[in-house]
């Protein structure tokens, strides 16, 4: 099984201020434009060990229930977005695409296959389970250890936090006890 990797991002770009700056550029909005219209944005990672010639995405967009939708224009909820090589072994690139579908409620998408043609003339489809998702709705599907260090990362980041808040309160609990202390001293006297 090859090693790709893949993240889509919905959204669409627009020129607006930069933070910072007298100017204006292009920054990506995960949200549909004013229009309803909604693109995709891909990260992938090509660990295959091989050059590819082109790398197809099947992507299929959501509404914020998890339901799949249809595109406004067109009627079609699947998408094929085609990326044009060559792409060398161990690369990562991120491409963007505009008005793939148009439709307000689209809050995810997910990537449902992968068509490989390598360099050397072989293809090959990776369907969902059999390459990585990641940072999307369908994160991480496919990969348990990938799920599972994840996971304890997130309980890591709880307990260490969890700690720091646990320190504060005793620290604010020490204080208030230290203060009424002093003020059931002050009134005895």
């Amino acid at each position: 099984m090859s090693r790709i990797e893949a993240c889509v991002v919905i959204g669409h770009e627009e020129l607006a201020r930069a933070p910072l700056t007298n100017g204006y550029k292009n920054r990506w909005f995960k949200t549909p434009d004013s229009a309803g219209e909604v693109g995709a944005k891909i990260t992938y990672f090509n660990g295959s060990g091989k050059q590819i010639k082109y790398i197809t995405f099947r992507c299929v967009p959501y509404n914020r229930v998890g339901d799949i939708v249809a595109s406004e224009i067109g009627d079609r909820s699947s998408a094929l977005l085609e990326v044009t090589g060559p792409i060398k072994s161990n690369h990562t690139g991120t491409v963007k695409f505009e008005n793939v579908w148009y439709n307000r409620t689209i809050e995810s998408a997910i990537i449902e296959e992968i068509f490989v043609q390598y360099m050397d003339g072989s293809e090959e489809t990776l369907r969902k389970g059999e390459f990585i998702i990641y940072g999307s709705k369908g994160s991480a599907s496919g990969n348990t250890f990938l799920k599972i260090i994840t996971f304890i990362f997130g309980l890591l980041l709880f307990a260490v936090f969890d700690i720091w808040g646990i320190l504060a309160c005793a620290i604010a609990e020490g204080i208030y006890f230290i203060i009424k202390r002093k003020k059931i001293a002050d009134s005895n006297t």
